[in-house]
């Protein structure tokens, strides 16, 4: 549990909680930036702020919730199982809530946005999540330490053990996923700002869609690593399974665009690749447990992930070459 360090109102508040809000403080300015890069008027980013604070908290809540009442049918939920008392879900201030869940907030928020300040350009304040959120979510990652979440399995490997960054429980080292999240995300976030700097010309939406590609395919890997039990029905991780929707959703909306530019047979191609990919990524998954031999189960959730993103690259080339030649 994250250690308490004031309380309102008679209710706790805890380390953890002042990293999320200090997450979705940096998140905010993140949306600043954003604007002031498209030149937008201090009205869209108050516009923008004031959806994205509630809509995030809602559903990173209402996602922990729905996920935990799926539990039921595998005998592992809390409220509906453990307590029997659904409405005990609603005591919001007990704690349990979903980064993809806030995730889908925020979408929501940047979508109703556009349309609030009606945006000639369907897609630029949604692009402004994938600018800000990959930093906001290493911050909120790095809070997790000391909290029970984001540790992994077991470390076998004695280097990674005396570089002290393991987390150490009831004896056990075991490994810091939550710093290997934080890590990715501060690489996510490079790679987009490469990634703006040598395109030049901005497709409205093409910076988020990037953003999911790579956020979306790096957390089914590291989701794959936590063994912390948080949001897990019967044996699936809920979080993975969302993050692997938010890459495929990525994927239709570019191939949407390069099919109605006549490059269907492409398209075809690389969602074979793509369902090879993911397919290759589920056995891994069951085998990570079932083999006895890790390495060459993440090896092939790897190549699996891998063949996915190559796709997702082969759609978003091919959407944005028929763009310009049109």
């Amino acid at each position: 549990m994250s250690i308490t360090v004031l309380t309102i109102f008679g209710l706790p508040v805890t380390a953890f909680g002042l990293g999320c809000a200090l997450a979705l403080l940096w998140y905010l300015l993140g949306l600043a930036l954003w604007c002031r890069i498209l030149r937008a008027d201090y009205g869209v980013w108050v516009r923008l702020a004031v959806l994205s604070v509630p809509l995030s908290f809602m559903f990173a809540r209402l996602t922990y919730v729905a996920v935990d009442f799926l539990g039921i049918f595998a005998a592992s939920s809390y409220y509906l199982g453990t307590l029997e008392n659904p409405a005990l879900a609603l005591r919001f201030w007990d704690g349990g809530y979903s980064l993809m869940g806030a995730l889908f907030g925020l979408l929501i928020a940047a979508k109703l946005a556009e349309k609030w300040t009606r945006q000639r350009s369907k897609g630029v304040l949604m692009d402004a999540v994938g600018f800000a959120a990959p930093l906001a979510i290493m911050i909120e990652r790095g809070f997790e330490y000391r909290t029970g979440m984001g540790i992994g399995r077991e470390v076998e490997s004695e280097w990674l053990i005396q570089t002290g960054l393991c987390a150490e429980v009831d004896g056990l080292y075991l490994h810091p996923v939550y710093l290997y999240e934080a890590l990715t995300a501060l690489v996510i976030f490079a790679v987009i700002c490469v990634w703006m700097r040598r395109r030049k010309e901005h497709v409205p939406g093409d910076t988020l869609r990037l953003f999911l590609v790579l956020f979306g395919l790096s957390q089914v890997l590291l989701e794959s690593f936590r063994a912390d039990e948080h949001m897990i029905v019967h044996f699936v991780h809920a979080q993975q399974v969302m993050a692997i929707a938010l890459c495929v959703g990525a994927m239709v909306s570019w191939t949407a665009k390069a099919v109605r530019n006549g490059r269907a047979g492409i398209c075809v191609l690389m969602w074979l690749l793509t369902v090879i990919g993911i397919a290759a990524a589920i056995v891994a998954e069951f085998g990570v447990d079932r083999w006895g031999e890790p390495l060459m189960a993440y090896g092939l959730m790897i190549a699996g992930l891998l063949a996915v993103f190559a796709s997702a690259m082969v759609l978003w080339f091919r959407a944005n070459r028929t763009e310009r030649q049109g």
